[in-house]
């Protein structure tokens, strides 16, 4: 399976297959992998360098689908999380202003995902 691009340049780290091996086996599962909780540096001064359409958070909103309606893929909330500087959907509050970026090859360029 591949991995998806976010988890580029992240710390792997494979649990012990012996030591969960029970609770593995009856999951049918050969293994599990974490990554490290990347670091980001934000732009501190305020200025988002993309262009960006600015959303108004309402009731029942979350990044998934978001990034659905954007980037036509769940996969990429975590885009619009970093972007607005708040990593999940409990960070967001009704009328919150959320920032979506127009082109998402220029932010994952500059993240440096791809």
């Amino acid at each position: 399976m591949a991995r998806n691009i976010r988890y580029n340049n992240r710390t792997a780290l494979t649990l012990d297959r012996e030591f969960y091996k029970q609770l593995l086996d009856n999951r049918s599962i050969y293994g599990i992998t974490h990554y490290s909780t990347p670091s980001f540096d934000y732009n501190t001064s305020g200025i988002v360098p993309f262009e960006v359409e600015a959303i108004i958070w309402k009731q029942g909103d979350r990044l998934h689908k978001i990034s659905q309606k954007y980037y036509n893929s769940v996969e990429y909330w975590w885009v619009i999380a970093f972007i607005n500087q708040k990593p999940t959907d409990s960070h967001f509050q009704t009328g919150d202003t959320v920032l979506v970026p127009t082109s998402l090859e220029r932010v994952l360029q500059f993240i440096g995902v791809i």
